[in-house]
């Protein structure tokens, strides 16, 4: 081979190799960010509930990552909760998160999370798995589907 058939070659490679990198880490930024929304998202709810913000805070603050349905229904179940007891999320952790679908702006992930209870009498631990949908509107990405894997 020619001097410039292989530096042809080797910057072929090299333009290959960083799409590729580019590509994965584009991917884990986005699922990073989605783990980031469902934190934010129980923060959210935990500080309205446990009354460190107000419950017109609260529902601004959900606003900014979550829109359709289920914003709709974390505010009508921050409203059933306000003055009730319930048990306190005390930690939760995001055991794996993955892309599974996307379609136009609408794009899938399924979840498996341990949540970390403070309930009456005692600490528990419950590991679920779940779908969740998030839409990307001007490069921003928003929760709007949060669904129990039965």
């Amino acid at each position: 081979m020619k001097k410039y058939d292989i530096k042809w070659t080797s910057i072929s490679v090299a333009i290959c190799l960083i799409g590729i990198i580019l590509s994965g880490a584009s991917g884990d930024t986005e699922t990073h960010t989605v783990e980031r929304l469902l934190r934010k998202r129980v923060d959210i709810m935990e500080n309205t509930l446990s009354g460190k913000i107000s419950f017109k805070e609260g529902k601004e603050q959900l606003n900014e990552i979550e829109e359709g349905k289920l914003y709709s229904d974390d505010v009508k179940g921050m409203m059933a909760f306000m003055n009730n007891d319930y048990d306190k999320i005390i930690n939760v952790d995001i055991l794996e998160i993955s892309r599974v679908n996307a379609v136009s702006d609408l794009i899938a992930f399924e979840g498996k999370i341990r949540w970390t209870y403070r309930g009456r009498d005692d600490i528990y631990l419950e590991n679920n798995k779940y779908y969740i949908g998030v839409k990307e509107d001007d490069h921003k990405l928003k929760l709007v589907s949060f669904e129990l894997i039965e």
